[in-house]
C-alpha cells in the first residue's frame, strides 16, 4: 500500500504484524521509530523537529510506542574498550524432549539458566548447522569463555549432545561494519511495508 501523494503521507496508515499482535501505525510513527534508532539520546524537542511534528506530539507517539515496539532504550558499547576481547556465538544440539509440555519445561529452563549468566546477551532456539539453539556471549579472555562453555555443559550435562562455537575477537581490526541497531532505520519502512 502506497501513500497517495506527499502531502498526505502523514495520513497514510500502515498495518504490520509484530510476533503475534497487529499494529497499525502511521507514517510519522515510522519516522519517530527510525530517528530513535538512529539517536534516541537527542531530546523529544530534537527529535520532533527532525519528523516534522510538535515535541508534545512526538512525546505522545513515542510512548504510545513503548508499550508495545520499544523494548528498552540502551547504549551500544565500545565492547573491547570496557574489556572484553571476545564474542562468542555458541551452536547447541540437545536431546529433544519426549512431549509438547517438555519444550515449555526446557524452555523455562534455559531462561533461567540464562540468567545466571550477565556476558549472555541473546539466546534462544533456532535451526541450522544441525543445531537447536544458540547463545550470544562476551568474554575477557578466551580462558573465560572456555570456562564458560564447561559450566555450560556441566549444568546441561542430561540434555547437550554437542556444541560448536564461532568466536570473533572484539579489537576490531577486522570488523566490516560494527553492530549497531541504528541501520535498521533506512530499511524499517521497507520492512512493515512488505507485511501489508
Amino acid at each position: 500500500m502506497n501513500c497517495p501523494s506527499d502531502q498526505l503521507k502523514h495520513q497514510c496508515f500502515y498495518i504490520f504484524k509484530l510476533g503475534n499482535n497487529l499494529f497499525m501505525r502511521n507514517n510519522i510513527s515510522i519516522k519517530i521509530l527510525q530517528q530513535l534508532l538512529k539517536n534516541s539520546k537527542k531530546s523529544d524537542r530534537e527529535l520532533a523537529k527532525a519528523v516534522g511534528i510538535s515535541q508534545a506530539t512526538f512525546t505522545r507517539r513515542r510512548k504510545q510506542l513503548e508499550r508495545k515496539i520499544i523494548q528498552e532504550y540502551t547504549i551500544t558499547p565500545n565492547l573491547y574498550e570496557l574489556g572484553f576481547e571476545i564474542l562468542a556465538l555458541t551452536f547447541i544440539r540437545s536431546v529433544p524432549p519426549a512431549t509438547k509440555e517438555g519444550w515449555g519445561e526446557l524452555l523455562e529452563k534455559g531462561r533461567q539458566s540464562m540468567a545466571k549468566y550477565p556476558n549472555v546477551i541473546f539466546s534462544s532456539k533456532g535451526e541450522g548447522l544441525g543445531m537447536g539453539s544458540v547463545v550470544v556471549s562476551v568474554h575477557e579472555s578466551y580462558t573465560s569463555y572456555s570456562d564458560f562453555l564447561s559450566q555450560l555443559r556441566q549444568e546441561w550435562a542430561n540434555t547437550i549432545i554437542d556444541t560448536q562455537n564461532f568466536l570473533v575477537s572484539l579489537k576490531g581490526e577486522h570488523t566490516a561494519k560494527t553492530f549497531s541497531f541504528k541501520y535498521l532505520a533506512d530499511t524499517l519502512p521497507k520492512v512493515i511495508q512488505k507485511q501489508l
